[in-house]
């Protein structure tokens, strides 16, 4: 693995946060930062209620995809035919997860997991010219906007589906295996609808997921589907776990340093199967 230092400057709330850019080598990130919870410009995870509250990337690493088009044949062969330059890729490992009950309060699952596309499709900084215009009235094409998108889930660990009977399709959780359509809006700034769930399994020692996307280009939300977005999560089950990854990330220097003091740490010996894979995704 190449030795390559982290990002300086460091985007969102996790200040101790391990970001680095493999493909361009931009310090900070490229990624906008959406929104007063600071999602960034990446497929985000977190737990939707009246508040969507994001589980932040404590490590986010943007790379080639060829790491996930090589480990995972069915994901290569979802893209086969799409130009590198036309797919983004991401490895995160988020914050542990918070349990909150189902918001569609049709099960009693307090392990859902939202996955929200919004920060990759919206450029906020034009959501908010046309929201503080207080001397106009909001435009109506900008006080809801609307974009159907197609997403899929592979290479599931101590995931499984959730909510794949909702009555319209575009409603209904990740799907497993396969991309399917599911809108995303925004209402002024609420991020809508109740969608792209996955359950985490409880009592594992992590979980983890490769997410596929196809996606419009940012200028033209409701314009064709144009860019690929390949996103490999993890998410630590323990709080213990969590602040092991934190300290980690926040002492590492190097990407290589990073990946060889988690994979030593004693604390984090449950993941080391999810580690190893990241390690060869990023290699």
């Amino acid at each position: 693995m190449e030795r390559l230092r982290k990002n300086a400057e460091v985007l969102g709330n996790e200040k101790s946060a391990f970001q680095i850019d493999l493909v361009d080598h931009i310090d900070p990130l490229p990624l906008q930062q959406f929104g007063l919870e600071c999602m960034l410009g990446h497929p985000n995870l977190g737990l939707y209620g009246d508040i969507y509250e994001v589980f932040p990337a404590l490590v986010l690493v943007k790379t080639f995809p060829s790491g996930f088009l090589d480990l995972s044949p069915p994901i290569a062969s979802t893209l086969s035919g799409v130009l590198a330059r036309n797919i983004e890729s991401f490895v995160m490992i988020h914050t542990c997860a918070k349990e909150g009950p189902c918001q569609h309060f049709l099960c009693s699952s307090t392990h859902e997991v939202s996955c929200l596309y919004h920060p990759c499709i919206f450029e906020y900084s034009t959501l908010l010219e046309h929201l503080c215009q207080s001397d106009q009235p909001v435009p109506e094409d900008a006080s809801e906007l609307v974009c159907t998108v197609e997403v899929g889930l592979w290479n599931p660990e101590h995931v499984i589906p959730a909510h794949a009977q909702v009555h319209k399709e575009v409603e209904r959780g990740v799907p497993f295996g396969a991309l399917g359509p599911r809108r995303q809006i925004m209402h002024g700034y609420a991020l809508s609808p109740n969608n792209l769930q996955v359950e985490l399994t409880p009592g594992r020692p992590y979980h983890a997921f490769d997410l596929v996307a196809h996606l419009p280009s940012r200028d033209n939300p409701r314009g064709p589907l144009q860019r690929w977005v390949i996103s490999h999560h993890l998410i630590p089950s323990t709080q213990a776990q969590d602040q092991a990854i934190r300290e980690v990330a926040n002492r590492s220097l190097q990407l290589e340093e990073l990946i060889g003091l988690m994979q030593t740490d004693p604390r984090l010996v449950e993941m080391l199967p999810a580690l190893d894979k990241i390690a060869a995704l990023i290699a």
